[in-house]
């Protein structure tokens, strides 16, 4: 019904209770097209009002697609943050990598050095705030933005170093085992496999050539998956599918505009399908996550030249064809953005929680997506006066525990990694 070419949208109250069937004991319309009572229609279970075969949509805002979901839980467990701890000085956006390694955080960003240059950095720091690990890369001009932890208790962190893509292998007392360079971009994302690691390249800023990366345990290249319609794409993040397929989010950079896409590639051959976030007109793409056979995705979207009008963006998609089950667009104040999700815990207890930034001057903002797309909960710090303030990046465990990067911009013009530990 909200299509946006008319021809495809339905022609009748039949044709629409035709393709709702959660409209559940709807009479059919009479032979004379007279259109019928709607019975049975659960609204305490759909949330939806109908009006004249209509979809109501608040305020023009936010946009839907529903379908029985049982994969999210439907309680509301909000976040506690237990402490903040400032973990490294940067220059500007973080972009860092957050990943979980038992009880402990592992962060791949950037900070200050001496020399005034950037450096890559990855810390491991436990539940109380203690760091028993850190890691800086000697180069300046270095960032990290992708970080997991391997199997010895080490790590593998990701990035860039220059002009060229880095990866380096770190044992358990966080000291460099390896360290390999790519082609020129940078390294957004890393996944684990067997034997070695996949990682997601960005390529460099106005040529694209986004690319997956299959490397072994030595971090060389075994081989890699160039992207269709390479020019201008860039993997923004990597989801891993059963089966061993990968759900890939990326960015298309072109002379009108940038947009989201993701697409399904297996190890190897051609991809499975690709889409391009429908509706969402200028589209950035920042965190995707799979879990119980579906694809979550969040950003920011905007239909105007006004950054001011930027919006937060969630979309469930099916990995079978990678059409969308249902998106939402209407969360936290204007301007905002997603750019993280996280889910925690297993079957219908799963709860799916994003992380990003609203308002402006920006505040930190978290939430809990229900298994529509309704909000359960948000919350937002306001920044001090002369400050601002935007999640980053969360990682939970299963029983919801786990850790936050905020960024921090202070009145001094200093701007801060921030580390927050939720329980």
């Amino acid at each position: 019904g909200l299509a946006l070419r008319m021809a495809d949208r339905p022609k009748s109250v039949a044709a629409w209770r035709a393709a709702m069937p959660s409209i559940e004991g709807a009479a059919a319309s009479p032979a004379s097209g007279e259109a019928a009572p709607l019975r049975g229609l659960p609204l305490s279970r759909r949330g939806l009002l109908l009006a004249g075969g209509g979809l109501v949509v608040a305020g023009g805002a936010a946009f839907a697609l529903f379908s029985r979901d049982t994969s999210l839980s439907s309680s509301a467990r909000p976040l506690r943050i237990a402490w903040s701890k400032r973990v490294a000085h940067l220059l500007n956006e973080p972009y860092a990598g957050l990943a979980l390694a038992g009880s402990s955080a592992l962060i791949g960003a950037h900070r200050v050095g001496d020399d005034g240059a950037e450096h890559l950095l990855a810390l491991r720091i436990g539940e109380t705030g203690h760091v028993s690990g850190t890691f800086e890369f000697p180069e300046p001009g270095s960032r990290a933005h992708a970080i997991i932890p391997a199997a010895d208790g080490g790590a593998y962190v990701a990035g860039e170093s220059g002009s060229a893509s880095v990866l380096a292998r770190l044992d358990k007392d966080w000291k460099s085992i390896w360290i390999q360079k790519y082609g020129d971009g940078s390294i957004s994302s890393l996944v684990t496999r067997d034997g070695g690691v996949v990682a997601g390249l960005e390529g460099p800023t106005g040529s694209g050539m986004g690319k997956l990366l299959f490397l072994g345990e030595n971090g060389a290249v075994e081989h890699s998956a160039p992207m269709a319609d390479m020019q201008g794409d860039s993997v923004q993040g990597i989801a891993q599918l059963p089966g061993g397929d990968f759900a890939v989010l990326g960015m298309r950079v072109a002379e009108d505009g940038s947009f989201a896409w993701v697409a399904r590639r297996p190890p190897k051959g051609e991809e499975v399908w690709r889409k391009r976030m429908p509706g969402l007109g200028y589209t950035n793409g920042w965190g995707i996550a799979a879990a119980h056979g579906k694809i979550y995705i969040t950003g920011r979207t905007k239909s105007g030249d006004d950054d001011a009008g930027y919006r937060v963006f969630v979309m469930r998609l099916n990995p079978e064809n990678g059409d969308m089950e249902w998106g939402l667009r209407n969360y936290g104040r204007t301007p905002s953005s997603g750019r993280g999700l996280a889910v925690s815990g297993e079957g219908s207890a799963a709860r799916l929680y994003i992380a990003g930034w609203t308002g402006n001057p920006h505040a930190s903002w978290w939430g809990q997506i229900g298994p529509n797309g309704d909000l359960l909960w948000e919350h937002s710090d306001p920044p001090a006066r002369g400050t601002s303030m935007g999640a980053a990046a969360i990682a939970l465990a299963g029983d919801g525990t786990g850790f936050g990067v905020v960024r921090e911009d202070q009145a001094d013009g200093k701007v801060w990694l921030t580390l927050q530990r939720f329980t």
